[in-house]
């Protein structure tokens, strides 16, 4: 019979294997798809951030983006040269500066879009759709923990 610890080293193994699979496949994918457009990877999520937000302050988009205020800067800097963003100051808080897309940056954004759907589409086509709704729970669970994990681990 197996133990439960037995068991557990098994799905961790397993577990990592496939995740570290996965995020590098995606990642490799995921470059190759956005290299068709103007912006780096980067750029790209920002502006999937940003896109239907009425603005963020620089402090609210590095801790959605997992960065550094500093590298965050430097990189929106690059944005708003390209004219993608703009930044503008709070109407209730003058000192306050949100980030916002402006409208060329709304295009490349809606484009980017268009590339994920034509992306997410090719590999949803590879999925029986009877199963779609198990990947769906799937994602969201393990999404779920890796939010709670990311909680525990900023708390640190």
């Amino acid at each position: 019979m197996i133990t439960r610890e037995e068991k557990l080293d098994k799905f961790i193994s397993e577990f990592n294997e496939l995740i570290i699979f996965f995020v590098r496949l995606f990642n490799i994918m995921d470059k190759k798809e956005k290299a068709s457009h103007p912006a780096t990877i980067f750029q790209c999520y920002t502006l999937r951030h940003l896109k239907d937000s009425k603005g963020m302050t620089m402090k609210q988009l590095s801790n959605i983006m997992g960065l550094a205020t500093s590298t965050m800067t430097r990189n929106i800097d690059k944005m708003v040269k390209k004219d993608y963003l703009e930044r503008v100051r709070g109407e209730l808080d003058r000192r306050e500066v949100l980030i916002r897309v402006t409208q060329k940056g709304r295009e490349l954004s809606k484009k980017i879009k268009e590339a994920e759907r034509y992306f997410s589409t090719k590999l949803v086509e590879e999925i029986p759709e009877d199963e779609w709704d198990n990947v769906l729970s799937s994602l969201n669970i393990l999404l779920k923990a890796f939010q709670k994990r990311r909680e525990v681990y900023l708390a640190s």
